[in-house]
């Protein structure tokens, strides 16, 4: 059976992880995680909706769980084909996009950003399906959203 969770972030500005709910809440949100906690038992927790993301099933190059809405980081070659990716550069590069889950083809995605390849260099697609080998989770989008725009040559 697939582990299906969901990730999100408290009012209290952390990091949890558990089953997703919906919920009348007292923050208007309406969302919740509910996670197993060994001191308290089962706990429920108001989330930033916006935070939310599910687990994709896979895991990086470092074993650390890939959830949407996640920031990942791979190497390419001069010419490498990854997927539906074709990159084009003048030399290695490394590029960084966001875990996104498209609904037309019913699969995780990685969204990279046309102009974040550095200069020569071009897409021929800005998304592909992938396995999770060959990248590292650097961020979560919700809160690193600034990491897109680093240099990361």
């Amino acid at each position: 059976m697939r582990d299906i969770k969901f990730r999100g972030k408290t009012f209290k500005e952390e990091w949890i992880m558990g089953d997703l709910m919906h919920t009348p809440g007292d923050t208007g949100d309406g969302v919740a995680i509910q996670y197993w906690n060994e001191t308290d038992g089962w706990m429920t927790e108001d989330v930033q909706a916006d935070s939310v993301g599910q687990f994709t099933g896979l895991f990086d190059d470092y074993k650390v769980p890939i959830f949407e809405g996640d920031i990942v980081e791979t190497s390419v070659e001069d010419k490498e084909r990854i997927g539906r990716l074709l990159v084009v550069s003048d030399g290695p590069k490394k590029l960084r996009g966001v875990v996104k889950y498209d609904i037309h083809s019913a699969k995780y995605m990685v969204m990279f950003e046309r102009n974040k390849m550095g200069e020569n260099s071009h897409m021929l697609s800005s998304e592909f399906g992938w396995d999770g080998f060959g990248y590292q989770v650097v961020g979560k989008y919700y809160e690193d959203k600034f990491k897109l725009q680093e240099k990361v040559d």
